[in-house]
């Protein structure tokens, strides 16, 4: 009725758009974009930079939660503050970070941060499984 190859096509076809489904239901949940930095003990000189990146991200029509968090019990003796971004998915993540990154305000950033001696201790991108 069906030759081999019908048969291996078709379920190469299926197992695609089978793949394409997941791939698109797992990139359609939240993101946090995480990062830790060292902010060499003026974790407020680092949020007076980070405010004026958020403010071009919001000019620039980003939609994403966005804060700075420091360890309740570790605290500022750990000299880390947590940056957590939140984006709709990770489409959205890449194409916030490709916005942000390539402007005037990143590179100020980055620059004032460096003389201030605070530098990145880690990066992680983590996908929502479950919110109540």
């Amino acid at each position: 009725m069906f030759d081999k190859l019908t048969v291996y096509l078709a379920v190469l076809a299926i197992g695609l758009v089978a793949f394409t489904s997941a791939a698109n239901a797992a990139d359609a949940r939240p993101i946090l974009d995480t990062y830790m930095i060292n902010v060499n003990g003026d974790p407020d000189g680092f949020v007076a930079q980070v405010e004026k990146v958020f403010a071009k991200a919001d000019a620039l029509g980003i939609k994403s939660e966005r804060g700075v968090y420091v360890s309740e019990i570790g605290g500022t003796n750990t000299n880390a503050v947590y940056v957590l971004i939140e984006h709709e998915n990770l489409g959205a993540m890449e194409a916030a970070n490709a916005k942000v990154f390539a402007t005037e305000e990143w590179a100020a950033f980055m620059a004032a941060t460096k003389k201030m001696g605070q530098a990145s201790m880690g990066r992680e991108v983590i996908r929502e499984l479950y919110r109540k």
